[in-house]
């Protein structure tokens, strides 16, 4: 689950309370009372991508986002202070998830790797106080990435690379931790054929058990997009209204034959 509230553009102690008391109903509605034996959330992502909100004031052509506020100023004291608000929304999750339900897996913020300093920029924010007591990184038990790229061939060249970056993180930072990665997919714009897309969500499945990375998660939107090649898919992978049943199908077969994969076993299947 990844939770976005919307609230001012100061993160402060009345907006921290009110965003704790928001995610506390959540979690308590999903996971207590007649869910309590079957809860809906096992881990929570913190954050969605917020290198792209406060390493830069620009969201992808989105706008100002809130981690950059009203101001667009990118001085070294700006991200500084949106990165320490960050740290301290971690300290919130995880406090939050720990109290209404320990079962709860807290994932630090999925950075979406677009900058190659961004694997010193998520070491940076796990080493960055709360500003409340501890760092950011004393509130994650599992690091988290995206990886989305405009590659139609379905080689997974650049998925690996990417995930290789968070797998710098976890040695540099804590090897004991596990790695997630918790959205991939294409970009706006790119398509493939159902075959071509079946192959590539496979070989990211296999070559994710490869890496050792506890999660493969695929993004899928719920809006048809318009391919230019008749019968393509673009980011309605297996979601209503575009179900395409040879692409939903290769996902789940690939994830059955990446269970209980070995390093090596995963890079052989990977290249099937």
């Amino acid at each position: 689950l990844k939770w976005k509230p919307r609230m001012s553009d100061r993160w402060d102690c009345v907006c921290a309370n009110v965003f704790a008391d928001i995610l506390a109903q959540k979690i308590t509605r999903l996971n207590k009372g007649p869910n309590i034996n079957n809860p809906l959330i096992d881990f929570m992502e913190s954050w969605n991508e917020p290198d792209l909100g406060f390493i830069s004031t620009k969201e992808a052509g989105d706008g100002t986002t809130f981690w950059a506020g009203p101001s667009t100023n990118n001085d070294a004291a700006s991200i500084s202070a949106r990165r320490t608000a960050l740290a301290r929304m971690q300290k919130v999750v995880y406090e939050v998830c720990k109290d209404v339900d320990p079962r709860i897996v807290v994932l630090g913020p999925g950075f979406v790797w677009w900058n190659s300093a961004d694997p010193q920029r998520y070491i940076d924010f796990l080493n960055t106080p709360t500003g409340d007591g501890g760092t950011a990184g004393q509130y994650i038990e599992a690091f988290s990435g995206h990886h989305y790229d405009k590659d139609t061939s379905g080689g997974v060249a650049q998925y690996i690379a990417r995930m290789r970056e968070l797998e710098y993180v976890q040695s540099v930072y804590n090897p004991a931790l596990p790695k997630f990665q918790t959205e991939t997919g294409l970009l706006h714009g790119s398509y493939m054929l159902p075959s071509r897309h079946a192959q590539s969500i496979r070989r990211k499945v296999l070559a994710s058990a490869g890496l050792r990375l506890k999660a493969c998660g695929m993004y899928s939107s719920e809006a048809a997009e318009t391919a230019p090649v008749s019968g393509g898919t673009g980011y309605a992978l297996s979601g209503a209204p575009s179900y395409v049943p040879e692409v939903a199908q290769a996902m789940d077969q690939a994830f059955v034959d990446a269970n209980g994969t070995t390093i090596d076993e995963g890079r052989s299947l990977r290249d099937a």
